[in-house]
């Protein structure tokens, strides 16, 4: 699984390359390439977070989580300074129910902010759990007296 993750993180900051990381106007200018939706559902324990910025700018990632209906209290802290090209991916472990991700960056002339909620959807269905488990194979023994 982990060399999946990283092959795809790979992948998404090769096509996000062609991305500028700053661009005109202040709606235009982006950090993270992936999630590219603000809102997403995954059975998957973790998500990978690719981004752009400029050597040097420092990145903070955040995770709260959902308690009842407001966040709670940061769970998760990231901080790191970014180098060379100034891309990055970070893999990070979702809890289950309602993620909030919130990304920060900060350059010399530059500050930017964006949130994803990630949903991880852990929950056990039934059908499929029916579908995948097979009683032809199955031995029965019967005692008889």
């Amino acid at each position: 699984m982990k060399k999946i993750t990283a092959i795809i993180a790979i992948l998404l900051i090769l096509l996000s390359s062609a991305v500028p990381a700053y661009a005109a106007s202040s709606a235009d200018q982006v950090i993270l390439t992936a999630p590219r939706n603000e809102r997403m559902t995954t059975k998957n324990s973790s998500v990978v977070l690719a981004g752009k910025g400029s050597e040097d700018d420092r990145v903070t990632i955040e995770l709260y989580t959902k308690k009842n209906s407001t966040f709670s209290d940061l769970q998760q802290e990231i901080r790191f300074q970014l180098v060379n090209m100034g891309t990055f991916t970070k893999e990070i472990d979702l809890y289950p129910g309602e993620n909030k991700i919130v990304v920060t960056l900060k350059g010399k002339d530059i500050f930017l902010k964006e949130t994803r909620y990630i949903t991880l959807d852990s929950g056990i269905n039934l059908a499929d759990l029916i579908k995948d488990l097979s009683f032809r194979d199955s031995v029965i023994k019967i005692n008889t007296p």
